[in-house]
């Protein structure tokens, strides 16, 4: 009995350490969900239905650049899935990818501002955002942007910034 005992609790701690587990920081008034993996922060957790932010959180949000002194790479599979009240999404340089259904269902998200080159998206990342959702994509970095029509992901492309003398310049956003 001792050694089924004793097995029991090996098996649980390795299933927990390679589970991972979420931890939370409050940045600029919001509870933030987060994962932390070789050295980088992902917004969301892997358990489903658990967002990266209270579904309730409403208006504009800025993604933090870092979370637990961790710089922020990745938004995870539905980390934003129904934030229906929403309206605007900065995404920081140091996201690289953007994972499955991460903002499916933001039907009040009119734009989403990205501060570097293109990340990886996932499957349906940003179906059901509003309509006529605006992606703001630094002019600097549009070739990294796959944009058909006018168009990245489903939303209307508008570039912001120049370049003058090899200098990048942007305005604020708020």
């Amino acid at each position: 009995m001792k050694k089924l005992l004793a097995l029991a609790a090996c098996v649980a701690i390795v299933l927990a350490s390679s589970c991972g587990f979420a931890d939370t920081e409050t940045v600029d008034g919001i509870e933030w969900t987060y994962m932390i993996g070789d050295g980088k922060a992902s917004v969301g957790s892997v358990w489903y239905f658990s967002p990266a932010i209270p579904t309730s959180t409403s208006g504009a949000i800025t993604i933090p650049s870092s979370l637990g002194g961790y710089p922020v790479t990745s938004i995870m599979n539905f980390a934003f899935d129904s934030c229906c009240g929403l309206t605007s999404v900065t995404i920081p340089n140091s996201v690289t990818s953007i994972g499955r259904d991460a903002f499916y269902g933001c039907s009040g998200l009119t734009s989403v501002t990205f501060s570097g080159d293109a990340p990886r998206v996932g499957k349906c990342a940003f179906d059901g955002v509003g309509d006529g959702c605006v992606v703001n994509i630094p002019r600097w970095c549009k070739d990294t942007y796959e944009v058909v029509d006018g168009k990245w992901q489903g939303m209307i492309v508008v570039y912001y910034g120049c370049i003058v003398a090899g200098r990048r310049f942007s305005p604020r956003y708020t």
